[in-house]
């Protein structure tokens, strides 16, 4: 396999690693927004025990999300349970 070729337009020590976090807002981009948005549609698709997993939170946060989402997952073992 080859090695991936790497591109800097800067030269000297890397950037620190704040610099990314807060590049965007520097570019007048506002992430918190989009990151809402992502987790809302994701509570609303996903059960809170799927969704925890996958993003690595608490399961009361991801039931948090699935609430505000609307979704309604009370039912959702015995949809997976039941013959198809």
């Amino acid at each position: 396999m080859r090695p991936l070729a790497v591109s800097r337009t800067q030269t000297g020590p890397p950037d620190e690693p704040d610099d990314d976090v807060h590049a965007p807002a520097k570019l007048g981009i506002e992430p918190r927004p989009a990151r809402n948005t992502a987790l809302l549609q994701l509570g609303a698709e996903l059960p809170s025990l799927v969704l925890a997993d996958l993003l690595g939170v608490h399961i009361n946060t991801a039931e948090r999300w699935n609430a505000a989402a609307g979704a309604r997952w009370t039912n959702y073992a015995a949809t997976r349970l039941s013959p198809r």
